[in-house]
């Protein structure tokens, strides 16, 4: 009697966890990319050269590509399977040496962070870390910088997520900086 109240009940098994996956189903966009320092400590940069300095990598960096903010960011669901996969596109300063032992740079939109999302027993998201990533080359010292990707909070319609290791120039210093970024994203309806 027992197990066929249990298998009846609405509030237990894959359907409560497919609700609650239903919720966060969708294409997001970024809102804002906070930097600080390894330490914690709340530090402004200009990324683009104009003499405005910001924690928000985002707002630097949409001056230098005006489609960062949404770049394909989508979060798929594995019904029945309490678990989904979080396909990120963070904008990265892609950061690199020139034949002449400059940096060049460009911001890259075509990254793509595979995070495996599951659901916690009190219904909250957590997800696989993405460390580094593996193709890099080896002049490209910002992509080679970037990671230690992972979901921190979310709740239905907005996920946030932890980068540790994310590089930047900074023109205002003339130094190149490795920090933490907390990525705020939100869903949207794609058009």
């Amino acid at each position: 009697m027992a197990a066929l109240f249990f298998s009846c009940n609405p509030e237990e098994g894959p359907d409560k966890y497919d609700t609650i996956l239903a919720q966060y189903e969708g294409d997001y966009q970024v809102e804002s990319m906070e930097f600080t320092t390894q330490e914690g400590k709340t530090v402004v940069v200009d990324l683009n050269n104009d003499k405005m300095a910001s924690n928000d990598l985002l707002s630097e960096i949409i001056v230098l590509h005006s489609g960062a903010s949404r770049m394909g960011t989508k979060f798929i669901p594995s019904y029945g399977k309490m678990s989904g996969m979080l396909d990120v596109k963070i904008p990265v300063m892609d950061y690199y040496n020139t034949v002449y032992g400059y940096y060049d740079w460009s911001v890259s939109p075509s990254i793509h962070c595979f995070l495996d999302v599951s659901i916690n027993e009190d219904g909250s998201l957590t997800s696989s870390t993405l460390d580094h990533l593996e193709w890099p080359d080896e002049e490209r010292i910002g992509m080679k910088a970037f990671g230690g990707v992972s979901i921190k909070n979310a709740e239905p319609g907005r996920i946030d997520l932890s980068v540790e290791r994310y590089m930047v120039y900074d023109y205002r210093t003339s130094k190149e900086m490795i920090g933490k970024v907390s990525v705020i994203l939100s869903r949207y309806d794609a058009e």
